[in-house]
């Protein structure tokens, strides 16, 4: 199927247009491609937490088992783990992303979903620095037994999670906006 056909139908009215597998060689290949690159960056910054867990935690049994350092592995663990879910849920997703239905319907539920990752990214990263506060402050009352440590590493950890918000939010629109123009720019060549 051309382009043009393809402009044609996207000018067809939703509703009217056929419910039928889309087989056009153009949306396979611009979506298609865009959904095997947004894929592999989730994958790559799942893999990219792995060493974040393991050399740590390594690092700190090796020193010896104590309750302060099984504290600091398993927040460690779990808020890491919350991240890499989160990005195999979102990979999972545009992995099923239906294929079938108008242009229109496709183009935008392939939009939603890319714009799904980079939001439940982003919530993810902010709840990661959110436990590594409270792990802080954990680990601040078992050393210290005073509050003032614990009260420091939790306005420390306030700003780190205000901070890591506003970065979040940064590097989530960077890693996710080729991605969104390029789905843009295939609207805007229908829309032509």
């Amino acid at each position: 199927m051309e382009l043009d056909d393809l402009k044609q139908r996207w000018r067809t009215e939703a509703g009217a247009e056929p419910q039928t597998q889309l087989h056009a060689g153009w949306l396979d290949e611009r979506v298609g491609h865009i959904n095997r690159e947004v894929r592999r960056r989730l994958r790559r910054e799942a893999a990219i937490y792995v060493p974040i867990v393991l050399a740590p935690s390594a690092l700190m049994l090796m020193r010896g088992v104590t309750g302060t350092r099984l504290v600091l592995v398993a927040g460690l663990t779990v808020a890491v783990s919350a991240i890499v879910a989160t990005l195999w849920y979102s990979e999972r997703r545009l992995t099923a992303t239906p294929l079938d239905g108008s242009l229109r319907e496709v183009l935008t539920e392939f939009h939603r979903r890319v714009e799904q990752a980079g939001r439940a990214y982003e919530i993810a990263y902010v709840g990661f620095i959110a436990c590594a506060v409270a792990v802080a402050a954990i680990a601040a009352w078992r050393q210290t037994h005073s509050i003032v440590w614990v009260l420091l590493a939790i306005s420390v950890g306030g700003l780190a999670v205000v901070w890591a918000g506003r970065s979040g939010r940064v590097y989530v629109d960077r890693m996710f906006g080729p991605y969104r123009a390029e789905l843009s720019e295939c609207t805007r060549e229908l829309e032509e």
